[in-house]
């Protein structure tokens, strides 16, 4: 056992400083692009009742609520950070510095302006966003779809 990965209580000591994990705009949209048929047509064959689906569309739109907040967060405190980092470097008179940081400021206000624009919109189920929702949906029509073909082939009517 090497004694120099333990503190004093013997709790073993991450050698590693924590990472903090960035949510921008594209992990968002990686987020959005993913089809979410199969998992409706899963959910389907599981469980056919329309109160699932239902319930299953809530539980999708509020993990999108929740990868919103997460994108939102990052660029929020991205922007307060460069705030900082802005008028520090302006104290200190470097002006180059200060515009690149400004620059930076402006994409990420943009990037920033645009979730929420986006999260107003999906709100009233008008955005691209809700393109997860349409997925979901269609493999579960598909899932009851296959559904009522096997039982029509089985002669189960």
């Amino acid at each position: 056992m090497d004694t120099n990965n333990f503190n004093h209580n013997g709790t073993e000591i991450n050698a590693e400083p924590a990472k903090r994990q960035e949510y921008d705009v594209t992990t968002f949209y990686d987020f959005l692009a993913a089809d979410h048929m199969e998992q409706g047509y899963n959910d389907a064959l599981i469980n056919s009742d329309a109160t699932h689906l239902n319930q299953n569309v809530a539980a999708l739109k509020n993990k999108l609520q929740m990868e919103l907040n997460k994108a939102k967060t990052y660029y929020f405190n991205f922007i307060c950070d460069l705030d900082n980092q802005i008028n520090r470097v302006e104290k200190s008179g470097l002006i180059d510095t200060s515009e690149d940081l400004k620059t930076s400021r402006k994409k990420s206000q943009g990037r920033y302006d645009e979730l929420i624009k986006m999260e107003e919109t999906a709100n009233n189920n008008e955005s691209e966003a809700m393109a997860i929702v349409i997925s979901y949906k269609r493999g579960f029509h598909n899932g009851l779809a296959a559904i009522a073909h096997a039982t029509i082939l089985k002669g189960n009517f």
